[in-house]
């Protein structure tokens, strides 16, 4: 067991499969083999998280706080993460890799792991640099063909302080929403 059982357990939820691909957990080769496809290694938080929960659904809604996002949303969702399916796009993690890099919406250190709940606006994790580990909000609205990253919002310095920010939506918040 990982260190983001836990974790995962309080938030609730579930793994997507396939008939094709029943298991997620995944081979320290498959992880490998993905690292040398997008050429960055993974962040060994999100790497640790990935082998074990890529692919991983929320029962409940569950949020984290945004702070300075053009359109004053103060709360972002999460839906599900990516994993590697190789036989399901919409939620493969390099088929939404190559979607948005190839697009250029963003640039190849930038690798989207959860979108806003089906919407264009995606959760990324920075793979090389200065920034690497941290995660932040792809928001598209002011993203068309821009790769000076002024669109990209802060969130936290890395994936497991992420984890650690998300939180099943309570009322209170549910009314503000509204």
């Amino acid at each position: 067991m990982n260190r983001y059982a836990q974790r995962v357990a309080e938030l609730g939820g579930r793994f997507l499969h396939t008939e094709k691909q029943p298991n997620v957990t995944l081979s320290e080769e498959q992880l490998k083999a993905f690292e040398e496809t997008i050429g960055y290694a993974l962040p060994d938080d999100y790497r640790e998280f990935l082998k074990e929960f890529g692919g991983y659904g929320f029962i409940n809604e569950i949020v984290y706080r945004l702070a300075n996002i053009p359109d004053g949303r103060t709360l972002g969702a999460v839906d599900t993460f990516y994993g590697i399916f190789p036989f399901s796009s919409m939620m493969d993690l390099l088929t939404r890799y190559h979607n948005y890099v190839d697009e250029q919406l963003i640039g190849p250190e930038l690798l989207p792991i959860t979108d806003e709940g089906g919407g264009f606006d995606a959760i990324c994790l920075f793979l090389d640099g200065e920034k690497k580990g941290s995660v932040h909000l792809f928001y598209s609205e002011d993203a068309v063909n821009r790769l000076d990253y002024s669109y990209l919002y802060p969130i936290s310095d890395s994936f497991e302080a992420f984890l650690h920010l998300l939180h099943p939506i309570t009322e209170e918040e549910q009314r503000r929403s509204k």
